[in-house]
């Protein structure tokens, strides 16, 4: 404000903290010479920290206004330690950090400034693990406990340790130190060796080393007596523990009390004392120590106890399409339908197939277990660019055991349709020919026996048998390959089974028990009219059109006959004429492209054997039948290779007592009639070589019988 002559006026301001020049101007007058050296006070702070990787607590002091020129005193108290200090001069701006150890359980953590009336509390800081061990040996039971105390800060993971003896390096136990709080502990036992080795406990990750040193089992005695002759008794104690430290005492009496034998006994580690007595028709027993075996030193041997009658084995609970297994694995299917059906098909989505012209193959299918599996495989190359001539077509997922049996080529060879137990139950799949791609299923009942697909000429549909109709026994279905529609074929109360197409696809032959015994029906599947083939001399089996459709082969039980026997009859199941000798059993017949052969096998000779029939020709009236293979093993199961007069079977020539079910795959020539048998080992071409079984060809006709191995519901032969 205003001044009278020689009065004055002061201002005063906060000094800077830097000390910097302050000076003082007003309008119209002189500016006053600057101050200099004038500070701002200090103005302290403090903040608490945690250093985990060192486990220490500690704080900052930070300087924010002018120079502090002497230092203060500070107290950081724990509810373990008191620390004191002194900062040094803190010029402005400035920090000065403190580090003290920090308590081993988290507990709040307090620093002051008593000049500056500085107070602050925090927590949560901890001290670095500290962590000891134990060794301790109960000499009683030879147990060594080793213990683990933390006697500093949280151990949060778990570390690795071993047990070992340290004199062989033998590891004990190993395992992992859990995560211990302050002041925690854990605690492991083993057994001392006999021996009285050194057991150290060891964990490198936090520098731990316990040795527990002489601790042994206790001795470890076992008692044993045993008449090792008339009138001798022996007696063994055995330790199998550590070294006894004293002898101990035994006296052996008789039944009456009497001592026959006394003595000490003082054993190390393993070691055993063999006590020999001679007295005849004695009772022997230790009397000191108590509780050992009494000897009998009268070694007649009692009449041995009767084995109990061991317990009959549970019948397996009746499901449908029960399957068991060969001797060599390969399925047998029980026909049985009583447990199945009737069922309804589930729903499905279908990929179309289209079938091209129709050509006979340069390869052909057969059954192998290769794979763990019983599967499909194709030998032979698809065409001549492809490069793997054993492929497996089936492609059973490796879930579960699983049958794959019964392939029928389509026309085209582009596909195969097959039998397969993969999902609990029998159902019909189909694949590429090529092995690519994932199978399709074909039918989906979950209650049924599907079985013996077999293609149509023209490809368009494949025929089956299923029990999943209302009167729950065997018929014939088909199913569209266009569409993926099933129809129902034949609706008898009593089991159709095994379709086989004639030559046009207008006609379905097939085999049915209807009348009471095994018949052969035809339907006209235009008119769905079924006509009877046979004439009720015996059962019929396994149907079969020549490739011109004028003929049926089949096998047949009749004329008082035993045996199974090939016949062939006309087209109308006229003139019925047998080609094989009624002597043998005889099945699995199969025409050649020309219709001119028939191959089948028998067991004229004593085992299975290979046999062609001719037709009659140049105006012979009767046929002729030639024993393609004679070997003392079986041959069975012949195919036609294509349109050739070669015939591929298998055969167990290779089979040995290590291996007995290495099955193969052969061919050999059908022609000249008039030749005499091949001996299959060295006169033909083997055809596969896994050590595994491979067997049941099937090439021409295009659908396989063999696998079927005589299965049908109920007898056979009726």
């Amino acid at each position: 404000g205003p001044l009278a002559n020689g009065e004055s006026d002061s201002f005063t301001v906060d000094a800077p903290v830097d000390g910097s020049p302050v000076s003082f101007s007003a309008p119209g007058l002189e500016e006053t010479a600057p101050v200099t050296e004038c500070f701002a006070l200090p103005d302290l702070s403090i903040e608490g920290m945690c250093n985990e990787p060192t486990g220490q607590a500690g704080f900052t002091i930070t300087n924010s206004g002018g120079p502090l020129t002497t230092g203060v005193d500070w107290i950081m108290t724990t509810d373990f330690d008191v620390f004191t200090g002194t900062t040094i001069p803190l010029p402005p701006g400035e920090t000065e950090m403190f580090l003290r150890d920090a308590p081993p359980d988290g507990s709040p953590v307090t620093v002051e400034i008593p000049s500056e009336e500085i107070t602050i509390t925090f927590e949560e800081c901890y001290a670095l693990p500290d962590l000891t061990g134990e060794g301790v040996c109960d000499s009683a039971t030879g147990v060594v406990t080793f213990t683990v105390t933390n006697n500093g800060g949280p151990l949060t993971d778990s570390v690795p340790y071993e047990i070992v003896v340290e004199e062989t390096g033998e590891v004990l136990q190993s395992g992992d130190i859990p995560p211990i709080d302050y002041t925690g502990t854990e605690s492991t036992s083993v057994d001392a060796t006999a021996e009285g080795d050194t057991i150290v406990l060891q964990s490198d990750a936090i520098q731990l080393s316990v040795r527990v040193e002489g601790c042994a089992l206790p001795p470890q005695l076992n008692y044993d007596g045993t008449c090792v002759a008339d009138g001798i008794a022996e007696f063994t104690i055995t330790n199998t523990g550590g070294a006894m430290t004293a002898p101990q005492s035994y006296d052996i009496v008789d039944a009456d009390g009497a001592g026959r034998a006394s003595g000490e006994f003082q054993l190390a580690a393993g070691e055993t004392e063999t006590i020999r007595i001679e007295a005849a028709d004695s009772e022997l027993s230790f009397a000191q120590p108590t509780g050992i075996p009494t000897v009998i030193t009268d070694c007649t041997e009692p009449e041995p106890e009767p084995e109990p009658e061991p317990e009959p084995e549970p019948e397996p609970e009746p499901i449908c399409g029960y399957t068991d297994e060969n001797p060599d694995g390969f399925p047998v299917i029980d026909m049985n339908p009583e447990y199945c059906g009737p069922d309804t098909a589930q729903e499905r989505a279908w990929t179309p197939i289209e079938i091209g012209e129709g050509f006979c193959p340069d390869w052909l299918l057969y059954h192998t277990d290769q794979t763990g599996n019983w599967e499909i495989f194709r030998l032979g190359k698809i065409d001549t660019d492809a490069a793997d001539t054993n492929v497996n077509i089936s492609q059973t997922p490796d879930q579960r055991r699983a049958y794959d049996v019964a392939p029928s080529r389509s026309p085209d060879n582009t596909w195969v349709a097959w039998a397969s137990y993969r999902d609990g139950n029998w159902e019909i799949y189909v694949g590429l020919a090529d092995g690519t791609g994932e199978p399709q299923r074909v039918t989906t009942t979950a209650n049924a026996i599907d079985l013996d697909p077999v293609w149509s000429p023209a490809g368009d549909f494949i025929a089956y048998e299923s029990t999943r109709s209302e009167d729950g026994t065997f018929d014939i279905w088909m199913v569209d390959v266009a569409t993926g529609d099933e129809t129902q074929l034949t609706f008898d109360a009593a089991n159709d089974i095994n379709p086989f197409w004639s030559p046009d696809g207008s006609k379905l032959v097939f085999q049915s028990d209807r009348d009471g015994q095994w018949q052969i029906y035809e339907l006209d599947r235009g008119t769905m009219e079924v006509t009877l083939l046979s004439d009720g001399l015996g059962d019929d089996h396994d149907p079969q059109y020549s490739f011109d459709g004028t003929q049926i082969a089949f096998r047949s039980f009749r004329d008082g006959n035993e045996n199974s026997v090939i016949y062939v009859m006309n087209a109308d199941g006229t003139d019925v004429r047998m080609i094989s000798d009624p002597e043998g059993d005889a099945l699995n017949q199969v025409w050649s492209h020309d219709d001119t052969l028939i191959a089948y096998q028998s067991n004229l000779d004593g085992d299975q054997d290979i046999y062609v029939y001719q037709f009659p020709v140049d105006g012979e009236e009767e046929g002729t039948n030639r024993l393609v293979t004679d070997n003392d093993i079986d041959d069975y199961a012949p195919t036609w290779y294509c349109d050739s007069p070669t015939i591929v079977f298998t055969s167990d020539v290779a089979a040995t007592d290590e291996n007995p079910f290495d099955s193969n795959l052969y061919q050999t020539f059908a022609l000249p009639i008039d030749a005499g048998p091949v001996d299959v080992a060295t006169e033909t071409t083997q055809l596969t070589d896994e050590t595994d079984a491979d067997q049941y060809p099937q090439d021409a006709p295009a659908e396989e019988n063999a696998s079927r191995e005589r299965a049908v519901p109920g007898k056979e032969r009726n």
